[in-house]
């Protein structure tokens, strides 16, 4: 009886062990996912009846590239059959009618169709991709669709930069209206920025007061005051509380950043997103010279009927002398 107790406790002991190790094993090698783009009808794949891509962990971000008549997606390329007759417009998740991102998090298996569009019918437009502080552009892209489409776009990679959306979209319009040129915009890199700190000679970092009375950067010494670290001293000695300025930031009182979003070194403060949508920013429209309008004459008087003031106080002082005489005769007669 002992032996057979001691063997199942054996055989428990096992499993658990070997459950343990199941457990430690599924929790190193999580459920990965893939996503799969089908050509259709006007396309062909070369890999078979579909480009994959197939191990992508739960979070990351997959990048699909296309043209009017390419889609690519891992090195596996779908190739336009017809590019007379038709253009590739996008991709389109399965069972949806409208065009999706083409950068995206993959958070479960997915699977995508590409998107055709008649040539006849195509408008062509740009993407410009703009540091949103210079307004240089990095790099374009052309794409087509028809008036109407709302196709979506992928912001590129540009070395010592970084896009603040990750796609851009809008709605086609006919070229007679708009000219269908969208601006994503980019930031500097904080990686790509360097900030040095500069002491001079004779000053200490800070804005300290050197021996000799001497102010160093970041405050102003009146006699009698000593200057704290950035602020201003008032006269009479009393110094005001100083702020803290960030890398080519704006100095707030009191040194506190009021929220509102991230700031890059050079103090631009960065909305951020997944997309941006042209449709929702207002178009910028070109400014004119303000023009000035003449400046409308004061008709001039009629000649002879312009009485300047000499002639004027000579006219009164006229009538005082001929009131005084008046004066003085009607005095005499009274005596009389």
């Amino acid at each position: 009886m002992k032996k057979v107790k001691k063997l199942l406790s054996a055989i428990l002991l096992g499993i658990l062990v070997i459950t343990a190790a199941g457990t430690v094993m599924a929790a190193n090698d999580p459920y990965t996912y893939k996503v799969r783009i089908f050509p259709g009808n006007n396309g062909t794949a070369d890999s078979g009846d579909c480009i994959e891509m197939a191990g992508i962990p739960a979070g990351t971000r997959v990048t699909v590239a296309y043209t009017d008549k390419t889609i690519s997606l891992d090195g596996q390329t779908i190739t336009l059959n017809d590019d007379v007759k038709y253009f590739i417009r996008g991709i389109r998740e399965s069972g949806a009618d409208a065009l999706a991102s083409v950068s995206f998090t993959v958070d479960r298996d997915m699977d995508f169709v590409a998107a055709y569009g008649m040539r006849a019918t195509a408008v062509e437009y740009t993407v410009r991709f703009v540091v949103q502080s210079t307004g240089q552009v990095l790099g374009t892209a052309s794409f087509f669709g028809n008036v109407g489409d709302k196709p979506v776009n992928a912001a590129e990679h540009f070395d010592g930069y970084r896009p603040l959306y990750n796609n851009i979209t809008g709605t086609l319009k006919d070229p007679a209206e708009s000219a269908n040129v969208w601006d994503l915009p980019y930031v500097v890199s904080e990686a790509n920025t360097i900030i040095e700190t500069i002491v001079e000679e004779g000053t200490t970092p800070g804005g300290g007061t050197t021996p000799g009375g001497e102010t160093t950067p970041g405050g102003e010494t009146t006699p009698g005051g000593e200057t704290t670290p950035g602020g201003e001293t008032t006269p009479g000695g009393e110094t005001t509380p100083g702020g803290e300025t960030t890398p080519g930031g704006e100095t707030t009182p009191g040194g506190e950043t009021t929220p509102g979003g991230e700031t890059t070194p050079g103090g631009e403060t960065e909305p951020g997103g997944e997309i941006i949508d042209i449709d929702d920013v207002p178009e910028t429209v070109p400014t004119t010279e303000p023009t000035t309008e003449p400046a409308t004459p004061t008709p001039a008087p009629e000649p002879g009927r312009t009485i300047s003031n000499g002639a004027k106080a000579g006219i009164i002082a006229a009538a005082a002398a001929v009131a005084a005489i008046f004066i003085g005769v009607g005095a005499k007669r009274s005596k009389k």
